[in-house]
């Protein structure tokens, strides 16, 4: 991986004369984070961000305002940090692609199908937890950085890899397990079930998602998101 990246890091070097790893965006992906803008959560907030550099042109000093500036209102306000992480979680992990993707509805019923059967690959490959602990740091490492910074199913794609690997796993042990377990039977057809659901009463169930997002407080949601 170092490898890989080090021609830009070099380059970030050239350039702007100060060690920086791949970008200088850091403190934008912070307050887009914290202070999502009108437009909803999952757009970055160029407004706020303008009004706290005042006239900031260079980027690695930009970064670092911002920066401050976020970890400056998490001191004060840290209730928001605490309760923005259930969404940034949600957002990482949401399957509403469908129609980038090509499908007639905005559920992506192939994600929504491989993640079922994820869920049920790290269940069936618990016994052997430590030979996969690198598999599971990466995985808990994608779900940091989606906490930490912005979550937005982009931060998933680095593991989707995994995910398919478990999920292949989890379809063997589902079908498997559901042949002498009730209770994996009836999982794994309401599992089915919920995704042929969402997939045909997708606007529907992101319609129940928004009422109940708004029960708890979550008002600011992106039309594109919606």
């Amino acid at each position: 991986m170092l490898i890989t990246i080090s021609p830009w890091t070099l380059r970030c070097y050239h350039v702007h004369k100060k060690f920086i790893l791949v970008n200088t965006e850091l403190g934008l992906a912070l307050i887009s984070g914290y202070f999502y803008p009108k437009a909803g959560f999952g757009f970055q907030n160029p407004e706020l961000a303008n009004m706290v550099a005042k006239g900031i042109k260079d980027e690695t000093e930009l970064s670092r305002v911002l920066t401050g500036y976020v970890i400056r209102n998490v001191m004060k306000d840290p209730y928001r940090f605490i309760k923005l992480l259930p969404l940034k979680f949600l957002w990482e992990w949401e399957p509403f692609d469908g129609r980038g993707c090509g499908f007639s509805s905005s559920y992506n019923i192939v994600y929504g199908l491989t993640f079922l059967f994820f869920l049920f690959g790290v269940a069936g490959s618990r016994v052997v937890w430590k030979n996969l602990l690198p598999l599971y740091a990466a995985i808990g490492y994608s779900i940091f950085i989606a906490l930490a910074f912005f979550g937005c199913r982009r931060y998933r794609m680095e593991i989707e890899p995994f995910i398919i690997l478990f999920a292949a796993h989890g379809v063997s042990w589902a079908l498997g397990e559901a042949k002498k377990n009730r209770a994996i039977l009836i999982l794994l057809i309401m599992g089915l079930a919920a995704n042929f659901i969402f997939f045909f009463r997708s606007d529907s169930i992101k319609t129940f998602s928004r009422k109940a997002a708004r029960i708890f407080g979550y008002t600011a949601f992106s039309k594109e998101r919606r």
